[in-house]
């Protein structure tokens, strides 16, 4: 009793006064590992997001994960592992009792980090907002927690996929694409709807796929636009990310139905709206090439595809 106590006093100080322990908190290194402790065989890793976790498995490492969170769905072994909370509100207790020799975070997780510090757990931070961040994570990830050349292995083959991709749409035209995120789905009418801007990640795909973001000039990653916005800005393909539809009436036609309200827009009158449900969609981890890949079927169908 009395060490949970004190563990609750340590992460109530941590976030009373987090911007005191910045300077803890063990910042993302793209090639770092000169000074780090070696990573003991057989070593305990815990991760805190659904992108960490894949990536952990995709390096071998999937033995040595002890910890994940209740949204780490993938691959279906990660199910059977211990859960240390969510994203935001990760269970420190649980990560104590979990004895990991290391816990891999996002670079977002700044509490965390000071938090975990503060406890003696050591962290690596990874960038997981972006394509070069997701390919240089695998580097880091297998450097660091003992995956050898594994990690540079994936990296290049990732990065010759892309290669092939890009290559393949050079010189065809650049349709105009939507890609929305969020809204309020199945009223049948798209009002406000949040869609990629110049996020970083979703954009790069949307390019090396062949295809121009409607909103890359906007100054946020994710803006809200409504019906006037999507009918100047007129693209020729809308995608709609809405994973987990289970339990929610929804299917793939009715989103598809709605955008009917706007039947101006030139994507609703070539039939180029598209529903993806699938969960790796929106989670920007290893498996962002099946979201290129799959996105490049659509802009450039006429492209002979593997």
């Amino acid at each position: 009793m009395r060490g949970k106590v004190l563990l609750t006093v340590i992460i109530v100080l941590v976030f009373a006064a987090s911007f005191v322990g910045q300077w803890l908190v063990i910042r993302s290194e793209s090639r770092a590992t000169e000074n780090a402790a070696p990573f003991p065989r057989g070593g305990r890793i815990v991760s805190t997001s659904p992108s960490v976790t894949e990536a952990l498995f995709e390096l071998g490492l999937g033995d040595s994960v002890v910890g994940v969170t209740t949204f780490c769905t993938y691959p279906p072994e990660a199910q059977k592992i211990d859960e240390v909370g969510g994203y935001i509100d990760i269970n420190y207790e649980a990560i104590v009792a979990l004895r990991p020799d290391i816990v891999v975070l996002l670079k977002q997780q700044v509490d965390a980090a000071t938090c975990l510090g503060l406890l003696g757990i050591r962290t690596i931070a990874v960038d997981h907002t972006s394509v070069e961040g997701i390919l240089d994570s695998f580097i880091t990830m297998g450097t660091v927690c003992g995956a050898g050349s594994r990690g540079e292995e994936i990296a290049a083959d990732l990065n010759g996929r892309m290669r092939i991709i890009a290559r393949k749409t050079r010189g065809l035209s650049r349709p105009k694409v939507i890609v929305c995120v969020e809204r309020a789905r199945g009223a049948g009418v798209v009002s406000a709807a949040f869609v990629v801007g110049r996020d970083g990640f979703y954009e790069r795909l949307i390019r090396i796929a062949g295809g121009e973001c409607a909103f890359a000039e906007s100054k946020t990653g994710f803006p809200m636009v409504d019906a006037v916005d999507i009918l100047m800005a007129d693209p020729d393909i809308v995608i709609e990310m809405a994973p987990r539809l289970e339990g929610t009436g929804l299917d793939r036609r009715s989103i598809r139905k709605d955008w009917e309200w706007l039947p101006e827009v030139s994507a609703v009158k070539n039939n180029q709206v598209y529903v993806f449900s699938e969960d790796f969609m929106v989670i920007p981890g290893p498996r962002f090439i099946l979201i290129l890949e799959e996105l490049a079927r659509l802009i450039h169908p006429e492209v002979e595809w593997d």
